[in-house]
């Protein structure tokens, strides 16, 4: 029996052995596989939460470069380098240099008010300075931010285009600024100075992830100014500051490992040099357990045989946890897949967002700088119209005391048509600056056509290219338009001359109206007003034009033309603004070889032409004494209008400020006011005459001006100002339009283009 049992036990033996082995093996395998899907656990956890930490980099970066970019696109629109030019030429206050300073201040009031997120504001302020660090403007009041310390703010000055840091010391409040250096004429002219809501950009864009233990946004010494730092720094710092420098930045990690295993998470923003970075809790990212432990656990297994059973079905309860972890780990990793491939779709569309961005800024640009020229244009042309009022309005006063066989008529009358020529190249500039098409007589195209090429210039034109032959192709009976003849009329004149230009070996000029409808855009416009327009186009047989030449035609001063016989190159500048003024399209269709046609789109109206007035003899103008009140802060301007309103038996009055006109109304009564709008110091027309309203209610007043209306003139009018002259006036002009207002007759109405502009 002994054998048997001992054989027995030596099989149970070699059983519980074999079992054990078997066991120890099958749970070593389960070991092996725990440990291996615990290490793809950990990394796919790592790389989850590094993506979510690259994706919130990235949309930080992509909204400090947007940022940097919009205030580049303020930096290069045009105004802020008129400013400087207007500067340089010497330009005062009182002509050109104030209206630019205004027009730059509400660039930047409208940039700020439109840079929001979530319906809050991202800027503090947007300000510019020059190299004294003196503010030339600024998109508003000053708040009380760093910046109003002169010392602070000329620290900023001549920095490299960048983002900054600046920690006033003994100030809590941190402040994120981006500047940028401006060069005219590559020399240093200011500074420009964004400086942004701290808070803002905390809450929106260095948000903390769900196991960090701080974020925050670092930067080179070289962008930290005037920053108090001490001996003593806490760690983490307070998330809602922007990080000190970095030599602080291993201190903080050193003494925070010893309580807690931490990981770091760094990026760079874009092109800046500034660095996003994050320290997170290791155990809440990959846990605390480590695969070492479970090897141990292994050599641990050869020492209790009798605990192997209980540990193989906890490893595999275990294992089975794990592998479903691993599972939902990678269905999580296709997610990533899926997103990455949805963000990069993302970054695609982005892209050509951006490309059709940049089209829409260059486009943009192009209007901001014909407005710019036309800005000093405008204020050119308003001295020169004060400088001719004396070339054209002094003729018509000589005129009346000579005899009628003087010898000195024909010169007087040259002389006057020589000041009404300057006046229509001053026409030329107001049609560049869009403030000079206001008349709105009913003309008809066909009639514009014929009368041109009736005239001298078109004659002129010819003389020049003997070869060049003009045709017409006119509608019969086309529908009338609202506009001005002499601007249309110049508007052919330019046309012709420019496809005359185009074929120096001779050709064919073909003009043709045609009336139309349009209910799709044409050309290079997005929109067009649906309606009937009158078409009228002019066609040459040239050399044509480039895609490059023909983007540039309506710039001013460019022009391929020979210098000395066809202008300056403001001809196709004009074009484009007389269009515009008459709220019509232009449209050119050109191909190298094959010649150039520019199609110009009119609005119709239904009104019908009205028959021409005879002219009054002076005699009608004259009156009786009734006191007349000059205000003009330009002497030559008041000696002219003293001198025509006693030729015509009025009683002058001439004061050079609106203060003193307002005080003369004050002591004494004036049948009518000659106003002028715009004076170069103290209050304006438009002040002026609302404050004698207050002391005259009623008082009558005529508005003159160098420029054409503008929103101040509408104004004045609607106060009682009932007639706006344009300078220079002639005396028929002038006479008739006191007349009308001193009777207020509706025969002696003026029509529009007696009353607003000077005759071409």
């Amino acid at each position: 029996m002994r054998q048997p049992t001992g054989f027995l036990r030596e099989k149970e033996l070699i059983a519980i052995l074999g079992i054990a082995l078997i066991l120890t093996g099958f749970v070593g395998f389960l070991l092996i596989s725990n440990y291996h899907s615990l290490q793809k656990l950990r990394d796919s956890a790592l790389k989850q939460y590094a993506y979510e930490f690259e994706t919130r980099s990235w949309s930080l970066s992509n909204f400090l470069e947007n940022q940097r970019q919009k205030i580049a696109t303020i930096a290069n629109a045009g105004k802020l380098e008129l400013y400087f030019e207007n500067k340089a030429l010497g330009m005062s206050m009182k002509y050109g240099l104030r209206a630019t300073i205004l027009a730059l201040e509400q660039d930047l009031t409208r940039f700020v008010d439109q840079q929001r997120l979530q319906d809050r504001c991202i800027y503090q302020r947007l300000a510019i300075y020059n190299p004294q660090g003196d503010l030339i403007v600024d998109s508003g009041p000053p708040l009380s931010i760093a910046l109003n310390d002169r010392r602070r703010r000329m620290s900023l000055l001549r920095l490299p285009e960048g983002f900054y840091a600046l920690q006033p010391a003994g100030i809590k409040e941190q402040y994120f600024v981006y500047t940028r250096p401006y060069y005219f004429k590559t020399q240093y002219k200011g500074q420009i100075i964004a400086c942004f809501y701290t808070d803002v950009l905390q809450s929106q864009f260095i948000k903390s992830g769900r196991a960090a233990l701080f974020t925050g946004l670092f930067a080179p010494a070289s962008q930290l100014i005037d920053i108090q730092s001490g001996p003593s720094l806490p760690f983490p710092p307070p998330s809602n500051n922007i990080l000190l420098p970095d030599k602080h930045y291993q201190q903080w990690v050193a003494g925070f490992e010893k309580a807690e295993p931490v990981l770091t998470f760094e990026s760079n923003l874009g092109n800046t040099n500034l660095q996003l970075r994050e320290i997170a809790s290791a155990k809440m990212i990959i846990g605390t357990t480590s695969p070492r432990t479970l090897l141990l656990a292994m050599v641990l297994l050869f020492i209790g045989l009798l605990g192997a059973a209980i540990l193989i079905m906890r490893m595999i309860a275990h294992n089975l946890v794990l592998q479903t972890r691993v599972e939902e780990s990678r269905k999580k990793e296709k997610d990533i897949a899926l997103k990455n491939k949805q963000l990069q779709a993302e970054i695609e569309e982005r892209k050509r967002s951006e490309l059709e961005r940049v089209k829409l800024e260059v486009q943009l640009q192009r209007v901001q700088k014909m407005e710019a020229i036309g800005m000093l244009a405008g204020g050119v042309a308003h001295d020169l119209n004060n400088i001719l009022t004396g070339i054209v309005s002094y003729p018509d006063l000589l005129l009346m005391q000579l005899p009628e066989d003087s010898s000195l008529k024909d010169p007087l009358q040259t002389i006057k048509q020589s000041g009404q020529k300057a006046t229509a190249i001053v026409q030329d500039l107001l049609t560049l600056a869009r403030r000079g098409v206001v008349v709105n007589e009913i003309i008809n195209l066909n009639t514009i056509v014929n009368d041109y090429l009736q005239s001298p210039e078109n004659k002129k034109i010819l003389s020049f290219h003997e070869n060049v032959r003009i045709v017409t192709d006119l509608e019969e009976n086309p529908y009338n338009i609202s506009g001005s003849s002499v601007h249309l009329s110049k508007t052919i004149m330019n046309l012709v001359s420019n496809a005359a230009e185009a074929m120096p070996e001779g050709g064919t000029i073909t003009i043709a109206t045609k009336t139309v409808y349009i209910d799709r855009p044409i050309g290079t416009y997005e929109e067009v007003k649906e309606g009937e327009y009158v078409r009228i186009s002019v066609a040459d047989t040239g050399s044509g034009m480039s895609a490059e030449d023909s983007e540039k035609i309506f710039e001013p001063f460019f022009t391929k033309k020979k210098m000395g016989r066809s202008g300056t190159g403001l001809g196709m500048s004009v074009v484009w603004g007389a269009v515009k003024d008459h709220q019509g399209y232009i449209d050119v269709q050109t191909e190298l070889g094959k010649g150039t046609t520019f199609y110009l789109y009119f609005p119709v109206t239904r009104e019908k032409m009205k028959s021409a007035q005879p002219d009054s003899p002076i005699e009608d103008y004259k009156g009786h004494g009734e006191t007349i009140l000059v205000v003009d802060d330009v002497k030559e301007q008041r000696d002219i209008a003293q001198m025509i309103f006693s030729k015509l038996g009025y009683a002058v009055v001439t004061v050079e400020s609106g203060e003193k006109a307002v005080a003369y109304v004050k002591e004494n009564a004036v049948d009518l006011i000659l106003l002028d709008m715009i004076m170069g110091s103290g209050i304006d027309g438009l002040e002026t005459y609302t404050r004698i309203l207050e002391l005259c209610p009623g008082q009558r007043a005529i508005i003159t001006s160098g420029f054409s209306e503008t929103d101040r003139i509408r104004k004045a009018k609607r106060l009682g100002a009932r007639q706006y002259i344009k300078k220079p006036y002639t005396l028929e002009k002038i006479a008739l339009a006191v007349k009308t207002e001193l009777c207020g007759s509706e025969s002696h109405k003026l029509n529009n283009t007696d009353s607003t502009t000077t005759s071409q």
